[in-house]
């Protein structure tokens, strides 16, 4: 058994909803009656919208994303939708396959086969949308875990731009999960002979280079796996061969010294310096290894301090903590 009941909804990898990102908010007349604006910046409601508004301010127009998921259904969901008089929802699919209304049973049917005209047909007077719904991580707001929802239906402006630049990513990188992106929000006006009408368009931009990111797809199809926002010098340090790599560099380098002063080869061989010591102390803080664990480790291993880790097991010990064999002899000596 799975361990969770058989549904006939699709189960995604979806968080709570902390709240939703706007860019438009409903604002009064002089008589008093309530209408839409657009804004320029970035709205945030829901019950954590004063988090959001502590760390970006009143009006930002550029936010930090991450996504938790490379399934484009949970993190970056374009559909059509049709919806009543009411704004209820009717219908929703991808022009092939639908979550339809079933008015006979008062529920959602799932995977229900139709063309987009067939569904129009049956939905007539019923307003239809294209629509791009995003789930996301904001890293910089602490404290509480969960998505924040940016919706759109820029159609021929924000939906393309953000569309577009996600799957370039995921088929460039073979992954989007913790690649940082700015959402950027801007007005502009459009284009149309004679229109002079403005608008906002949300654009995503990776924080990544395209290098940095086809680098990444080799590491990703090798079957490698990785905790951590992954930024230019994190990316690098991966595909790299991580910290492995760079403990093999250095002891090259203290090879080289060592043939200069006999009493210097003692000491890089057998001991690890200031950076590799930082390369082993991360890695440890990244698979969860507290930091009163860390000595327990040590005094396993008959070693005083990070600073006297044998060079010769280095390796070996990087391998046991990436591959969870650290952290679980960590706990094991801990008592958890």
């Amino acid at each position: 058994m799975l361990g969770r009941i058989i549904k006939a909804e699709p189960q995604g990898a979806r968080l709570p909803v902390l709240g939703k990102i706007k860019v438009g908010e409903k604002v009064l007349n002089k008589s008093g009656k309530e209408y839409p604006v657009s804004t320029d910046y970035f709205i945030a409601k829901g019950k954590y919208e004063h988090l959001f508004n502590e760390v970006y301010g009143e009006k930002p127009n550029r936010i930090q994303i991450v996504f938790i998921s490379d399934n484009i259904k949970d993190v970056c969901d374009e559909s059509y939708q049709f919806r009543d008089g009411q704004g209820r929802l009717l219908a929703e699919g991808d022009g092939e396959r639908w979550k339809a209304f079933n008015s006979k049973t008062d529920k959602y049917d799932y995977g229900v086969g139709a063309s987009l005209e067939e569904m129009q047909d049956m939905y007539k007077g019923a307003t239809l949308s294209t629509t791009l719904t995003l789930r996301f991580l904001l890293p910089k707001i602490r404290g509480v875990f969960g998505a924040w929802q940016f919706t759109t239906k820029g159609v021929h402006s924000s939906i393309p731009a953000i569309r577009d630049t996600f799957d370039n990513v995921q088929i460039t990188a073979g992954t989007v999960i913790n690649i940082p992106f700015d959402l950027i929000v801007e007005k502009v006006t459009s284009q149309k002979p004679g229109a002079k009408s403005v608008f906002p368009v949300v654009t995503l931009i990776p924080n990544v280079s395209q290098e940095n990111l086809e680098m990444l797809s080799e590491y990703v199809e090798s079957g490698q796996r990785f905790k951590g926002v992954l930024t230019e010098e994190r990316i690098a340090q991966l595909t790299s061969g991580g910290a492995i790599a760079q403990l093999e560099a250095h002891e090259q380098e203290a090879e080289v010294v060592a043939e200069v002063s006999p009493s210097i080869e003692v000491a890089a061989s057998e001991f690890l310096d200031k950076y590799e010591q930082e390369v082993l102390l991360e890695a440890m803080k990244e698979a969860g290894i507290k930091e009163e664990w860390v000595t327990l480790l040590l005094n396993y291993k008959e070693i005083k301090s990070i600073k006297e880790f044998p060079r010769n097991q280095a390796d070996n010990f990087y391998q046991a903590i990436k591959t969870g064999v650290a952290l679980k002899k960590a706990k094991e000596l801990a008592g958890v």
